[in-house]
């Protein structure tokens, strides 16, 4: 998951536009942290502008790059979790 924000936030797809990437293991599971990762862009509301390196943002939106810059595979899961056992 930190590889996969990194490598949006590094700039690099907007330095070779059509480079595409898979990332193994559904991007370390990157789905489940999206609202919290989304909030974090913000470098404003959080504090983090100023920090060198840290304030870095790509130039189009975070979920763009995930829906067409990246692929994924759905490996990374070795059994089911308790809601799904329950059938939630």
């Amino acid at each position: 998951m930190v590889a996969t924000v990194r490598l949006i936030n590094s700039g690099l797809f907007d330095e070779l536009p059509t480079l595409k990437i898979q990332m193994s293991h559904f991007g370390g599971g990157i789905g489940r942290y999206l609202p919290r990762i989304r909030g974090l862009q913000d470098r404003q509301k959080n504090g983090t502008a100023a920090i060198p390196r840290h304030g870095r943002q790509p130039r189009q939106a975070f979920d763009r790059y995930l829906q067409h810059r990246l692929f994924y595979d759905c490996c990374g899961w070795s059994s089911l979790d308790d809601a799904a056992e329950a059938g939630r």
